[in-house]
């Protein structure tokens, strides 16, 4: 539980899968039952942890993405990977619809929103 949000097991397991799935991708397998499973574990967990926080604290302080700006962002990728047809292959492949990407995607930009807004108020601070 982080704040009265709680973090399921087949939340974790969704973003491990998701992690490993994406390192196969690139070459990278994870062995069952190793010391390096057991830490990218403990490393999606604390990233988990982390997200909640500072989307609860985003929440607090007003911040939202609009939808304009997450298919801007959905667009940039798509852009990146090749096409539309590359893109849908990748989702499909990693097991992922196009609504739990852009739900990924809404707070991934929330997040960025958020950590941005306090650089700019501590610089804003440290000038003053």
């Amino acid at each position: 539980m982080v704040s009265g949000a709680s973090i399921s097991q087949s939340e974790l397991d969704a973003r491990f899968k998701q992690i490993t799935d994406q390192m196969k991708t690139q070459g990278t397998i994870i062995t069952e039952g190793t010391d390096q499973e057991k830490q990218l574990k403990a490393k999606t967990l604390e990233n988990l942890i982390n997200d909640k926080i500072l989307l609860q604290n985003a929440k607090k302080s007003g911040i939202k993405v609009t939808a304009e700006e997450i298919q801007k962002e959905i667009k940039s990728i798509i852009d990146r990977v090749g096409s539309e047809e590359k893109f849908k292959e990748q989702l499909k492949s990693g097991g992922m619809t196009e609504e739990k990407f852009k739900d990924i995607v809404s707070k991934q930009l929330t997040i960025q929103k958020y950590i941005l807004a306090n650089i700019d108020m501590k610089i804003g601070r440290a000038h003053v």
